[in-house]
């Protein structure tokens, strides 16, 4: 064999060797698991369309498995005329008016036993409206005739020697249509019937220096003060005729018409009145919105409730609000007004911007054991409770947010 040809086999013997280890590097390669790619997710094969979308509904107790869950309390077994909520040292305290003898009863937010401030008895309180400090009180009442609505401002007086005080004060005019306390609470504004015509008065929480405000030939008026400088007007509401809303400033001037023309309108001012809550009566039922006065905006917030149900967060951003699980058959808000129908609320935080909802509780019913229709609701200056009257019996209740 020549050496060339023994040069050319050992050139073929290695390039098929070098053949064979390609194809068994590739062989095995192909056999050794694939590990899965971390660190990034998948493109999406679709967009989420951007535009209008449904708000973000949050369960009850949605979060971490350690969040705080509200707790439900029932402070009042009888039922009351109004509530005050507020601080006694690191305490928070309800003081609350019993609506049949007039009693001033004060008791922890959070539960507890209760204390009786006053033994002055004023029989029949329908209406009692407290002032910031929780130390003064309007009241009114029916008087024995049935049909004379008294009108009286009261301060607590304490007592001595450790017996229970008593209310002093003194009596409003007259003819008291309707009335509502400065957010300071040491005025009050209050409509009267004189000559025919509906007159707006602002007075000192006793009723002196009178200066009258507003005067309108049209009678069905409610007021709401919510701003220090800004009063609020808003047509008695019913489902069958158009409804507005009037702003007008402490002194009297720049009356402006915020809302108009809305069937079954009530309201809600936020306390700078640059937005309001607001709901119209619709095909099922009652619409909740929201109305910005500078843009003349509207927002549809995707809650079926009324204002009277929903107190606003300090923030401005957030409603605490009663909303029914269910809406009746009927005329609205004139049904509800009329105690024909009545409704099982749960509890939701509401979102101003975007409609975010949250159940704070879902069903009340559970815990109580009976439906309660919300209404009047307040918050303590810390947020940490929300008290509330129950519409069906007049009882007063709290719901603790945080702990």
């Amino acid at each position: 064999m020549s050496r060339r040809t023994k040069i050319i086999i050992w050139l073929v013997a290695a390039a098929l060797l070098a053949a064979l280890a390609v194809w068994l590097y590739f062989y095995f390669r192909k056999a050794e698991p694939r590990l899965p790619d971390t660190g990034a997710f998948p493109a999406p094969t679709e967009g989420i369309p951007l535009g209008e979308e449904e708000p973000t509904v949050l369960p009850e107790g949605a979060g971490a498995p350690w969040a705080f869950r509200p707790i439900l309390r029932q402070l009042s077994l009888v039922p009351i005329a109004g509530a005050v909520i507020g601080g006694k040292g690191a305490e928070t305290r309800v003081r609350y008016i019993e609506r049949a003898n007039g009693n001033v009863i004060e008791i922890p937010a959070s539960g507890g036993e209760e204390k009786r401030l006053t033994n002055t008895t004023i029989p029949k309180v329908h209406e009692a409206l407290w002032n910031k400090t929780g130390n003064g009180v309007i009241l009114r009442y029916l008087k024995e005739d049935g049909e004379t609505i008294e009108t009286f401002s009261a301060r607590i007086k304490a007592g001595t020697g450790g017996t229970e005080g008593e209310l002093a004060g003194t009596f409003l005019p007259a003819g008291i249509t309707a009335l509502a306390l400065s957010p300071s609470a040491d005025e009050l504004f209050y409509l009267r019937e004189e000559r025919g015509e509906l007159v707006g008065i602002r007075a000192s929480f006793t009723g002196a220096n009178k200066t009258e405000l507003w005067r309108s030939p049209l009678r069905e008026w409610l007021p709401l003060w919510t701003a220090e400088e800004t009063l609020a007007l808003v047509s008695k509401p019913s489902a069958l005729s158009p409804g507005a809303l009037l702003s007008l400033n402490r002194s009297g001037e720049q009356e402006r018409v915020l809302l108009s023309g809305i069937a079954g309108l009530t309201a809600l001012p936020e306390k700078t009145v640059e937005k309001v809550l607001a709901s119209r009566s619709s095909e099922n039922g009652v619409e909740l919105f929201l109305f910005v006065p500078k843009t003349r905006g509207e927002n549809a917030l995707g809650v079926a409730t009324l204002p009277e149900k929903c107190v606003w967060r300090t923030s401005g951003e957030a409603l605490l609000c009663g909303v029914p699980k269910s809406i009746p058959g009927g005329s609205y808000p004139d049904s509800w007004y009329q105690g024909i129908t009545s409704f099982a609320d749960a509890v939701y935080e509401v979102g101003t911007r975007g409609g975010s909802r949250t159940a704070l509780i879902s069903e009340i019913s559970e815990e109580t054991g009976a439906p309660i229709d919300l209404t009047h609701p307040a918050l303590s200056s810390d947020e940490r409770f929300l008290v509330f009257r129950n519409k069906n019996d007049q009882t007063l209740w709290s719901l603790q947010l945080t702990e």
